[in-house]
């Protein structure tokens, strides 16, 4: 089965809500599991980065200027290919750096255990990922990659245009990240309203037509 996209900004933000809370009701052997996921999952939100390579991150591979994190140069897990320098910003950096700071013998940025000696898996996020969105009723068949998706669609939404995401996400093609955008069922679902409309007389204007981008906010912002 297809992992799909979080549209709903509400709903992505209680998912983060849950990793925070997580870290308050495990055992003490897991609080720096759960520490690790409260961070990857911000980081994931906003750059759109494969799960893995958030993962595989070490220390060595982010500068750090007191206001800005920069992810260096990296070569992605999955395709072998360069991945170009990602920056974060705001909360997700302050976060980061804090996290950082907290365990400074570790040479891994998300570390797995309480020695931190190994770098979380992935099948811990996964499996806090699942169960976090059973907690919270998520209709969608959720794994790792839906916060990739969800990015890409945040992207698109707000105006970025799909070569800007293609570099964004490291994509071959911009036919690849229109998929992950979703972008195509609310630029049809626009069309088909625009028709309606022009056969109701409604529109007349062609400066008129339905934003395909507003239908997609409607649903983040829902």
């Amino acid at each position: 089965m297809i992992v799909e996209a979080i549209p709903s900004v509400s709903l992505r933000n209680k998912l983060i809500s849950i990793f925070d809370s997580n870290i308050h009701t495990v055992s003490n052997r897991g609080k720096t599991g759960a520490k690790s996921r409260a961070v990857y999952i911000r980081v994931a939100n906003d750059l759109g980065l494969r799960c893995q390579d958030i993962l595989n991150l070490k220390k060595s591979d982010i500068n750090d200027d007191g206001e800005t994190i920069i992810l260096n140069d990296i070569t992605e897990t999955k395709t072998n290919k360069v991945q170009y320098q990602k920056v974060l910003v705001g909360d997700t950096a302050e976060r980061l750096r804090a996290h950082i700071a907290e365990f400074p013998l570790s040479p891994f940025v998300f570390i797995g255990g309480a020695k931190a000696a190994k770098p979380l898996t992935r099948k811990s996020v996964w499996e806090n990922m699942k169960n976090a969105a059973d907690e919270l009723g998520i209709e969608q068949n959720v794994g790792t990659h839906s916060l990739r998706k969800s990015a890409a669609l945040s992207f698109w939404a707000m105006g970025a245009s799909s070569s800007e995401i293609k570099e964004m996400l490291n994509h071959n093609s911009e036919k690849q990240t229109q998929v992950y955008t979703g972008s195509r069922k609310y630029i049809n679902q626009a069309m088909v309203l625009d028709n309606q409309r022009m056969m109701s007389g409604e529109l007349t204007d062609p400066s008129q037509r339905t934003d395909s981008r507003a239908l997609a906010r409607a649903d983040i912002f829902a």
